[in-house]
């Protein structure tokens, strides 16, 4: 059974204060929390779980009030990002992206928005201010969003930077070995159709560990089974690395390359592993440093 004690110690000093003003219950000067325990412990038990539970539901009402506020501003910030930036500014800085047509027609599918223009300029200046809005978010200001896909979104840009593609996905499914379909966050092919590369996006749940990574690995490896173009991957996380994930990584897989299973090992190159942290909209290299 829960004592006076108990319940009262659930609320704040200041509550507790009010309590004893509104109860007559005289108090000291500066009393400490405990003293204003002992003091209200006076009251029958009944009245101390009627009055911990109005305070419990104003704290409830106060917290969904501030979730109202904390989207009025997110909405209001939005609004004075239309407002104080011109669609030719917020143009401008999209251009200085330079953002491969291939991945803006990926978010357009998810966007409803269709990039058609000769250059990025025209492509820009076609497109309306929610479109316009979508990609300063995930490319200008480098935001996260709930699902996840803005960082797939900047990693797939990074990574068809950096090898010849021609053709690049998000949260593509792909057979390996295993005969499971198991997704990658991104995964990019040559022009035979042929994987090259697969990424994985962490951007929440706390830092990374090597539980995250070794599972990446698994797949990775399942991957590798049952495609032998497979030369590239990276784990992409928007938190940092727990040390001795780093140190599992390290000693598990000898160079960061990971080679195939029985006699294949012997003359496949093996899968490049990369452990890569986004900093400030950068990819910075964990691993090779």
């Amino acid at each position: 059974m829960v004592t006076k004690a108990e319940l009262l110690n659930r609320l704040t000093r200041k509550q507790l204060e009010e309590i004893a003003r509104a109860e007559g219950i005289r108090i000291p000067s500066g009393a400490r929390k405990a003293e204003l325990v002992k003091r209200l412990t006076r009251l029958r038990l009944s009245r101390i779980r009627e009055l911990v539970e109005e305070y419990t539901e104003e704290i409830e009402r106060t917290t969904i009030i501030k979730e109202k506020i904390k989207r009025k501003r997110r909405t209001r910030e939005r609004e004075k990002l239309t407002i104080t930036m011109s669609k030719e500014k917020i143009i401008m800085k999209l251009v200085d992206e330079k953002i491969p047509r291939k991945i803006l027609e990926i978010i357009g599918e998810r966007y409803r928005f269709a990039p058609y223009g000769r250059s990025r300029l025209d492509i820009y200046r076609n497109l309306d201010e929610d479109a316009l809005e979508v990609l300063y978010r995930i490319f200008v200001k480098k935001e996260y969003d709930r699902t996840g896909r803005f960082l797939e979104y900047r990693t797939a840009n990074w990574i068809i930077r950096r090898h010849r593609l021609s053709e690049i996905k998000i949260r593509d499914k792909i057979i390996g070995k295993s005969g499971i379909l198991k997704e990658a966050d991104v995964a990019g092919y040559d022009e035979n159709g042929d994987l090259i590369v697969v990424a994985e996006c962490k951007s929440r749940g706390g830092p990374t560990t090597w539980s995250d990574i070794s599972k990446w690995i698994e797949t990775v490896s399942d991957f590798l089974e049952r495609h032998n173009s497979l030369r590239y991957a990276y784990f992409v996380s928007k938190e940092r690395y727990i040390p001795t994930a780093i140190k599992e990584f390290i000693h598990n897989v000898k160079d960061g390359i990971l080679k195939p299973k029985g006699l294949k090992r012997l003359i496949h190159p093996g899968v490049e592993l990369y452990l890569l942290e986004e900093r400030r909209g950068k990819m910075i290299k964990i691993f090779p440093d």
